[in-house]
């Protein structure tokens, strides 16, 4: 069966669906014909035209929850040009709301959970003309009820699952040009890998769970070197960053991989997401000699209360003290923080101020708090209405990050007004370093030099940025717009 599996994008970031890539190269294994797309903004015709060459038989969507208006927009195209071809969806969205996702795109079948032995299961039955009762993990319409079979089983050993086939996808070259997600190291070609699925944390704004569960499943050391192998073979990759939930969980794992890159890869740059509890001397420092470059670190609040309410199951000593260790071994440090938590307060807010200046992150980054769909925070705000019900193309959106959202603690107003004192502080340590990192290049100099004459925006910017005292305004538009001109160069360049 020739099959497209579609990604959709609200930004220009330059991380490539994985999880859909790895989905795609399943269904080539067991014989069909995957063609994988991800939807930029403003690229769509040159899908269509690839989708229309490849002349799909079954379409199938992965779905975030801010890129349902755009899935929903593509959706109506694609019906309409191909009206006799089926069409399914799953991703986190999909998996916490099956029959409202089923229902307004008007799908064929939907997904929960891992996919690929759901999908191609789903396949098999309706070419033999069978009914898709028998197929765990899939939702569909009978009379217009909605039924679901039952939990699909996860994939217990990942290394019986090929690796990730990045040719799936046209342009995949795209995705390796910096900016990386190691940030301030502006390395040529910077891949992403995953080596597990699942996470154990309860942290109540994730919805990761609803597709790889709370335990993790870990690939073999030497089936995540044959991936780095083809991944230098195939594409020249110099760095990678692992997107793994918690890279670091299994410290005999990580000494082994460690041990595994400094023999057979000592060149290779690479960065990976870390919970603190997981961090100690001895493995801080192995990963150092292997090449690691980068740490992320979820820190979200300096308030103890906020911690424990967000579920994250670590203290304000796990966090100081990993990075301690960091700065040690001379390693960078990202850590994220949210704003709006339940109970929060302004205290909450200086507690958080004095736990970033004890941490000294490299680079910080701050969200409001977002209740996604399947999240038990999402359950929690409409049990207590902490929001007004809203559709999935408006405030979970493009505004999700613009705004306060939620009314349990710090009100929406004064989250933004929180946000903006935060990133005030850290503002020109933050950016000083993302710009650092392109500016050793200088194709980059000329290039922001001639943007910055041939646009009139930058010079706006700056004037606006001057006569509000604004200088977070200035930095982020700046970076965020030369950054996302970058990207779109690069993306046009790839497609020609």
């Amino acid at each position: 069966m020739r099959i497209v599996l579609i990604h959709a994008k609200i930004n220009f970031d330059n991380m490539e669906p994985y999880g859909l890539l790895a989905l795609g190269t399943y269904l080539t294994s067991v014989g069909h014909s995957v063609l994988v797309l991800d939807f930029f903004p403003g690229d769509s015709m040159v899908h269509y035209k690839r989708i229309k060459n490849f002349d799909p038989q079954l379409v199938g969507y992965s779905i975030e929850t801010p890129a349902f208006g755009l899935i929903k927009a593509c959706h109506k195209i694609l019906k309409e040009t191909f009206p006799k071809a089926l069409y399914c969806a799953g991703g986190s969205h999909t998996s916490a709301c099956p029959e409202e996702t089923l229902r307004q795109l008007f799908l064929d079948f939907v997904i929960k959970g891992e996919a690929e032995k759901s999908l191609a299961h789903a396949i098999d039955t309706m070419e033999k003309g069978n009914d898709l009762n028998t197929v765990p993990g899939v939702g569909y319409l009978s009379n217009n009820l909605y039924q679901e079979t039952k939990a699909p089983s996860f994939v217990e050993n990942l290394d019986t699952l090929p690796i990730v086939d990045r040719s799936l996808i046209p342009d995949y070259p795209f995705y390796l040009q910096p900016p990386g997600n190691i940030r301030g190291l502006v390395i040529p070609r910077t891949a992403n890998m995953m080596t597990s699925r699942g996470c154990y944390n309860g942290c109540i704004f994730c919805d990761s769970h609803n597709i790889h569960g709370r335990t993790i499943r870990q690939r073999s050391v030497s089936h995540v070197m044959q991936e780095i192998e083809l991944l230098i073979r195939n594409y020249k990759a110099q760095a990678l960053f692992f997107i793994d939930d918690i890279f670091t969980h299994d410290k005999q794992w990580m000494l082994q991989f460690c041990q595994e890159m400094s023999d057979h890869f000592p060149k290779m740059k690479w960065g990976c997401q870390s919970r603190a509890d997981c961090l100690d001397e001895e493995l801080i420092s192995h990963m150092k000699r292997a090449g690691c470059k980068q740490i992320d670190i979820g820190v979200e609040s300096g308030d103890p209360k906020v911690l424990q309410k967000l579920g994250k199951g670590e203290r304000r000593e796990d966090f100081i003290f990993a990075a301690k260790l960091i700065h040690q071994y001379k390693l960078r440090m990202l850590c994220s923080f949210v704003i709006g938590a339940p109970n929060e307060t302004w205290g909450s807010i200086e507690q958080t101020k004095a736990l970033i200046r004890k941490m000294a992150p490299s680079m910080c980054q701050y969200f409001t708090l977002i209740p996604y769909p399947g999240t038990a925070l999402d359950r929690m705000a409409q049990k207590k209405q902490w929001y007004e019900k809203v559709t999935y193309t408006n405030l979970f959106s493009q505004k999700q990050w613009d705004r306060g959202f939620l009314t349990c603690g710090l009100s929406p107003k004064e989250q933004m007004v929180a946000k903006k004192k935060l990133q005030r502080m850290t503002a020109f340590h933050d950016h000083k370093t993302l710009i650092y990192g392109w500016f050793r290049h200088p194709r980059f100099i000329f290039l922001f030099l001639w943007l910055f004459i041939k646009r009139g925006f930058f010079l706006k910017t700056m004037v606006r940025s001057i006569k509000e005292g604004n200088t977070i305004f200035l930095f982020h538009t700046i970076y965020t717009n030369f950054n996302q001109f970058l990207l779109y160069r690069l993306r046009q360049k790839v497609q020609n």
